[in-house]
């Protein structure tokens, strides 16, 4: 009796959770015209351009080594660092500053409109000149989680895609 009572709150479980529509994070829906594309960016090894192909990878697009007319091309644009003072301490040294991460990719697949995108990533972060070497790592952390957002992001966009 317990075992049955046990295989039927653990199916009723299942159930319920297949149809909510809970996804795992990081799964997304590629349309089929974006199942095989080539990543072109201007910098083959940078951070993002790393983590966009690892997330597509896991998302079953294959990727192609070479451009061709017949498979999309996702191209990803230069990305931006800047940062914005919040606030001031009493003796003039900056005390936060908002960091902007921002990028634009574009996505052209054969006999569609080629669509340009924006992604932009905002974080707080307060800085301590007694504390500089710490909170210098903390930055680079913070960074490399902004591309891991905007590669998430980007992806996102890909899957809401209506390609035209």
């Amino acid at each position: 009796m317990n075992r049955l009572t046990t295989l039927l709150l653990c199916s009723a479980l299942v159930m319920t959770t297949a149809s909510c529509g809970f996804r795992l994070r990081g799964s997304y829906d590629i349309p089929a015209d974006l199942k095989q594309v080539h990543v072109a960016s201007w910098d083959e090894y940078a951070e993002l351009t790393r983590k966009v192909e690892d997330r597509l990878k896991v998302n079953d697009v294959k990727l192609l080594k070479d451009p061709s007319k017949e498979q999309s091309l996702i191209i990803l644009k230069r990305d931006n660092l800047s940062e914005r003072t919040l606030s001031l301490f009493s003796d003039g040294q900056v005390a936060e500053y908002q960091l902007i991460y921002s990028t634009q990719f574009e996505l052209l697949v054969p006999g569609k409109e080629p669509q340009r995108y924006d992604i932009e990533v905002v974080r707080q972060y307060q800085d301590d000149p007694n504390r500089a070497l710490a909170k210098e790592k903390e930055k680079r952390l913070l960074v490399s989680e902004m591309r891991a957002e905007a590669a998430d992001k980007i992806l996102r966009t890909l899957a809401s895609s209506q390609v035209r």
